[in-house]
């Protein structure tokens, strides 16, 4: 057994271990926003302790029993960012009995209005404007809102589920559907997961949902409702024709990392109040509505969420403070495999894909750049390490692009320090996940099978050991070493931003510079505009040059979200009132993504004296409710506002 040590869990996993989990939701009352829930956990005993301790936030437990027979239990006292310990009392004869190893624990409970895992939407929430929505985020430790439990990513288990829903609703899971059945309750779904998983990968959306499939083994799943810009066809129409290239990535994935072992690799587009790209639930990712581009240009996302199928899902950092094991990784193949997808693109142009993967890195040192100019200026620097201490914290608030982009640069520095270079530490790759699979990993598992791997290589190995590897993975700031990426399509975004900033408005500008661009080249050159002048408010972009910046290249009308979120950081610190107040107000309460939402409302609250801090707080408390618990939670300490109560 490996012995669990995580700071973000009050379970005692010294002493007991989780196994197969059957989840029975036998009521969703969309009323009283609560789930009416009865689990049957399977646990192994190590020892004799008297007590099982699991993780809840915000439960209201009704009874509790270990193979049938009921049992004393206790919730402890509440613990910053951690919730309450449901203290079970094991029955004195197991106790006294060192050969009674294995027992179940019933636990018949309701979750809370409350819950920070859950999203209930009213009907004028949704889409469809006629039924109500629910979905769940677990990640990092909310599954405790949800279900009583480890809630660790260091303890995996296997599930199945029965989910009872209003007849005209759909329930999806993070696990294969069985066929539904017509109940007097309502619809019954049941669901099986039968690789082990980490309990924030645990996932449930209800809905009025339907299919299309888009791939041999894969579907994706949105709300039954016609497209808003193309009333003619329905809405998942679109992300049908998306998302078409997701056989091509899933077998990318398996070609460098070996078998996908999930079944199925289903998508489920949610409402826009979700606060994440995409979050990799075990055979249902769950995806944000502003990756439909509608030219397939921000399908990185779920490249990258299909490679978490085996970088976080089969192989699982062990506890919160090696998450970059999850995300470094996961960033660095899906690189990757967006590599394969250009070059396939550009008719096996290979030299076509390396350039696009290594501006993918670019981007990304900007994003990382930013990252860290915000926890400088909040005072938590702390949250830049790779492997940040996380004892007393909160791990929602250590996700940030560090673990991806740090990661994803540490790894590529390793990859180039290795002879054969991309080649062999493919190999590498392959050897890991075939290594750790359905296991759970520290970093130093990572260093040392990395030694293993390269031993009977003197020079390979001489190199690894001799990076600074203390300064890599416990430095605050920045990587310590630049790396030398494939700049094609940089220089091109770098020298018109660097036009436009000493521009005046006599200056002329083609729009077809402009368009001629790739999408992540639009992106890149309008972050460069906000980036470039530093903290220098004489180099800003003026208000007059922002305006003309729009009418050149038709910003105003613009829909890619990835777009829309840079010219509006643009247009806050030019002080543009009429895209402020109408623009962004209608940006910010329309779309939950934290990516977007969070840094426009810590730009606005900057800007007190121009009105634009209250006028962030009016907005956000005028809308929270349209937030996940997560994002609203976030949003508030970034406007300096109490927890909500």
């Amino acid at each position: 057994m490996v012995h669990i040590e995580d700071p973000c869990s009050l379970a005692n996993t010294q002493d007991f271990v989780a196994g197969h989990l059957s989840l029975t939701i036998s009521k969703v009352n969309f009323e009283t926003k609560q789930l009416h829930c009865l689990s049957v956990q399977k646990f192994k005993r190590f020892g004799n302790a008297p007590i099982l301790i699991l993780d809840t936030r915000d439960l209201i437990i009704n009874n509790v029993s270990i193979d049938g027979r009921n049992v004393q239990y206790s919730l402890g006292e509440e613990v910053q960012y951690l919730g309450k310990p449901l203290n079970i009392h094991v029955p004195n004869n197991y106790v006294e009995d060192s050969a009674i190893h294995e027992f179940d624990v019933t636990v018949d409970y309701q979750t809370s209005p409350n819950a920070s895992a859950i999203q209930w939407l009213e009907p004028e929430q949704t889409q469809s404007k006629k039924h109500p929505f629910l979905f769940t985020q677990c990640q990092s430790v909310h599954c405790r809102s949800m279900l009583p439990c480890q809630d660790s990513p260091g303890l995996k288990f296997t599930y199945d589920a029965k989910v009872t829903v209003p007849k005209e609703l759909t329930a999806v899971m993070s696990a294969i559907q069985k066929p539904p059945v017509d109940t007097p309750d309502g619809m019954l779904f049941g669901f099986e997961q039968t690789v082990p998983i980490p309990s924030y990968l645990v996932a449930l959306a209800i809905g009025y949902l339907e299919s299309r499939p888009i791939g041999e083994s894969s579907a994706v799943w949105c709300e039954k409702v016609a497209d808003s810009l193309q009333p003619e066809k329905l809405w998942v129409e679109i992300c049908q024709e998306e998302f078409s290239q997701v056989d091509q990535m899933i077998q990318a994935g398996v070609d460098l990392l070996g078998p996908y072992q999930w079944g199925r690799y289903d998508i489920l587009v949610l409402p826009p109040s979700f606060p994440y790209g995409g979050m990799e639930n075990p055979c249902l990712t769950f995806a944000t509505p502003t990756i439909v581009a509608r030219d397939k240009s921000l399908v990185s996302v779920v490249a990258h969420e299909i490679t978490h199928s085996w970088t976080g899902n089969l192989v699982t950092n062990i506890n919160w403070e090696h998450f970059w094991l999850n995300e470094g990784f996961t960033r660095f193949v899906e690189g990757k495999i967006m590599q394969e997808i250009e070059k396939d693109s550009h008719g096996g142009d290979l030299q076509k894909g390396i350039e696009y993967k290594e501006f993918m890195a670019i981007s990304g040192i900007q994003r990382l750049t930013d990252s860290v100019k915000t926890y400088e200026a909040d005072g938590k620097l702390r949250f830049t390490k790779l492997v940040p201490s996380l004892k007393g914290e909160s791990p929602d608030d250590a996700f940030s692009t560090v673990p991806y982009e740090k990661g994803y640069t540490f790894l590529y520095y390793i990859e180039n320090l290795i002879e054969g270079g991309e080649k062999v530490f493919n190999g590498f790759l392959r050897h890991y996940i075939d290594t750790f699979q359905r296991r759970v990993v520290t970093t130093a598992d990572f260093k040392n099978e990395l030694e293993k791997y390269f031993a009977d290589k003197p020079k390979d190995l001489e190199a690894i050991k001799n990076i600074a590897w203390d300064r890599w993975l416990y430095e605050e700031g920045m990587p310590i070493v630049d790396n030398n990426y494939d700049d094609t399509y940089a220089k091109e975004t770098k020298s018109l931003a660097q036009r436009w900033l000493e521009a005046d408005l006599s200056t002329e500008f083609d729009p077809a510079e402009y368009n001629a661009f790739i999408t992540l080249q639009k992106i890149d050159f309008l972050t460069k505009l906000f980036l470039l002048p530093g903290e220098d408010p004489s180099q800003y972009l003026a208000l007059e040059m922002t305006k003309k910046l729009a009418n050149t290249y038709d910003l105003l009308t613009e829909t890619n979200a990835e777009i829309v979120f840079q010219f509006q950081r643009l247009a806050i610190r030019s002080k543009w009132d009429d895209i402020v107040f109408n623009d962004v107000k209608n940006f910010m309460t329309s779309v939950g993504r934290m990516k977007f939402c969070r840094p426009l409302y810590v730009l606005l609250n900057k800007n007190q004296e121009s009105g634009y801090r209250q006028f962030a707080i009016d907005t956000f408390l005028a809308n929270e409710s349209f937030y996940h618990p997560i994002a609203a939670q976030m949003i508030r300490q970034d406007l300096g506002l109490p927890p909500a109560k």
